[in-house]
């Protein structure tokens, strides 16, 4: 059985893991007594301690360790800027950053890219879902991306997450992955799609019925003989659309469509190997789902989706009805193919294919069409083909093979000792982080209670404390939530309650996370009252801290804080950062 394969042509050094995964599926398998699901096998897979692990879904926090990373240009900054303050020579895992974002579409490619380069330094890749689906998704695999829609990878049987900047640099530095046990949703596919329906019309059934809500904290995971009739782009674009329902990512299990699809992208080698480990890349017979949502593709029709909203989409034979009643705008002015969701090679051929039969039969546009392919792989198969030309008819797959066009993959150089990274002085954009400061070893005296953040605390050297109420931080951006107060001048936030993700969030930061004992405490603290923290030198797992709030005339009172540090968050503390800590580890 061979063992050693390659992730991908551009990670020669780095190998496939399936022995691994299966031990440890074997394991996890025998722990819980139950059959397990494909996307429970990819998950408890990754563990980082698959032997003493709680597993509880819906409940439980998982420590994981993805097989990749994978970043967009937009918010791939603050992370390897942050990254880069490791001092690390190297990351842990292959981890790639895909420009797209920066890029604006304005006449066409030949006049686009050079002006993204110039203005943003962008070389232009392609788009990040469709450059990850035809180089680095196999099946099995766990990536998380620095964008929503990173799922679109389990259109190859990957788990893909989509996470903030924080969880990228982590896995970047060897740090575990927290995600919560996800709940698993079982979509159970029947029958065979035919006719004009498209994979697009089976994810918009799905969140017809779940809403923009119902996904989360859930996998979405699809199985039953209706799978064999969707091809793998296809597969990635339902995988796609299922970041509009909350999930936190959907897959397919492996099939015959997968192995087409890594044949004729060059990777058959992954086929191969996959093939080997079928059982392992699919659901166990009998597993258990949360809930099962049932679709029979024989009856299935197109849709349209909207408008308003991701989960509103009204059959084609409802359509002209639906916008009589509901008084919707009834001319289309322009249409889009090639977002992240439609830039496969299947996607341009239906489009150039319905063109065709249009001029075919005197029906000239009405409205405006803008076409980008998703990669350069896929314009320059779309122009072997003949596509631009109105190919009438063609699998899913291009008839005589993929055309890799032009190279634009920037590999990092072989020798990156004296690698320098420079940003301008004078960018607007980026600005090299320097890092925190190490804990001085005394305990935080008189700290100001922050109520309005302008920065001139911070310019005094005046460190401060954030008082507040429950559930703090229960933001989007929890990096920057946690990363912007430190760098403000914030050592600690005393609060009734935190959300969990920012707790964590602000430990790794160096700051302090600490609750009050007696939520009552709250209500004694006035704006005006200066801080102690004390007890830092003794900080121990469980070991409650004190405060000292002293009055605006001299009086003063204490009060008992708790905190969740263990031993390696009070190193991050002692260090000033999770990051730092690493970097002093790096230089040992």
């Amino acid at each position: 059985m061979a063992t050693k394969v390659a992730m991908s042509a551009f990670d020669q050094n780095n190998f496939i893991q399936y022995e691994k995964m299966a031990e440890n599926v074997k394991l996890v398998r025998e722990r819980l007594n139950r059959p397990l699901t494909y996307a429970e096998k990819i998950v408890y897979g990754h563990l980082a301690d698959p032997k003493n692990q709680v597993i509880e879904r819906g409940n439980s926090y998982l420590n994981l360790h993805p097989d990749r990373v994978a970043c967009q240009d937009a918010t791939a900054q603050m992370a390897l800027l942050q990254f880069m303050s490791a001092g690390l020579p190297t990351v842990a895992v292959p981890t790639t950053v895909h420009c797209d974002h920066l890029i604006q579409a304005q006449v066409g490619a030949e006049s686009d890219l050079p002006r993204a380069k110039e203005i943003n330094k962008e070389p232009g890749s392609g788009i990040i879902h469709q450059i990850v689906l035809e180089n680095y998704a196999y099946p099995g695999g766990m990536m998380i991306g620095t964008d929503s829609h990173t799922p679109n990878a389990g259109g190859l049987g990957m788990i893909a997450v989509g996470v903030g900047g924080a969880d990228a640099v982590d896995v970047m530095a060897g740090i575990p992955w927290e995600l919560k046990c996800p709940k698993i949703i079982g979509v159970k596919l029947t029958g065979k799609r035919n006719g004009w329906t498209s994979p697009k019309d089976i994810i918009l059934k799905v969140a017809g019925i779940l809403t923009v809500k119902g996904g989360t904290g859930a996998i979405v995971e699809y199985f039953g003989e209706g799978v064999e009739s969707i091809s793998c782009t296809g597969m990635a674009t339902i995988c796609n659309m299922g970041a509009e329902i909350g999930a936190t990512t959907s897959i397919f299990p492996f099939n015959e469509r997968m192995e087409e699809y890594l044949k004729a992208t060059g990777r058959a080698d992954i086929a191969e190997l996959a093939k080997q480990y079928k059982d392992l890349l699919k659901a166990d017979e009998g597993c258990k789902y949360d809930q099962v949502i049932e679709i029979n593709l024989s009856e299935l029709e197109p849709h349209i989706n909207g408008p308003f909203t991701p989960d509103l989409a009204t059959p084609l034979s409802e359509f002209k009805n639906a916008v009589e009643k509901n008084g919707w705008p009834e001319e289309l002015k322009v249409g889009l193919i090639g977002s992240c969701t439609n830039s496969s090679y299947e996607d341009m051929c239906r489009v150039s294919s319905l063109i065709k039969q249009a001029l075919d039969n005197g029906v000239p546009a009405k409205s405006k069409f803008i076409i980008t392919p998703g990669s350069e792989q896929i314009r320059a198969t779309i122009a072997k083909d003949g596509q631009m030309e109105l190919m009438k008819k063609c699998d899913a797959l291009p008839p005589t093979g993929y055309d890799k066009g032009e190279m634009v993959y920037q590999a990092p150089p072989e020798d990156r000792s004296n690698v320098e990274v420079i940003v301008s002085p004078t960018s607007q954009r980026l600005q090299l982080l320097t890092p925190f400061n190490k804990w001085n070893g005394e305990d935080y005296e008189n700290l100001n209670i922050l109520i309005k953040v302008k920065g001139d605390y911070k310019a005094h050297g005046m460190p401060w404390v954030v008082i507040a109420d429950e559930n703090y931080g229960k933001v989007v951006l929890v990096k920057h939530a946690a990363l912007e107060p430190r760098h403000l001048g914030g050592v600690a936030v005393i609060v009734k309650s935190f959300a969990r993700i920012h707790e964590t969030n602000l430990k790794k930061q160096g700051v302090l996370p600490l609750t009050f004992a007696n939520t009552a405490d709250y209500d004694k603290i006035d704006p005006t009252d200066k801080v102690s923290i004390l007890g830092l030198k003794t900080l121990t797992p469980g070991v409650p801290l004190t405060a000292k709030f002293t009055k605006a005339d001299g009086s003063s009172f204490e009060i008992k804080l708790n905190h969740t540090l263990n031993e390696g968050q009070i190193e991050w503390f002692k260090a000033g950062s999770a990051l730092n800590l690493l970097a002093a580890a790096a230089k040992n």
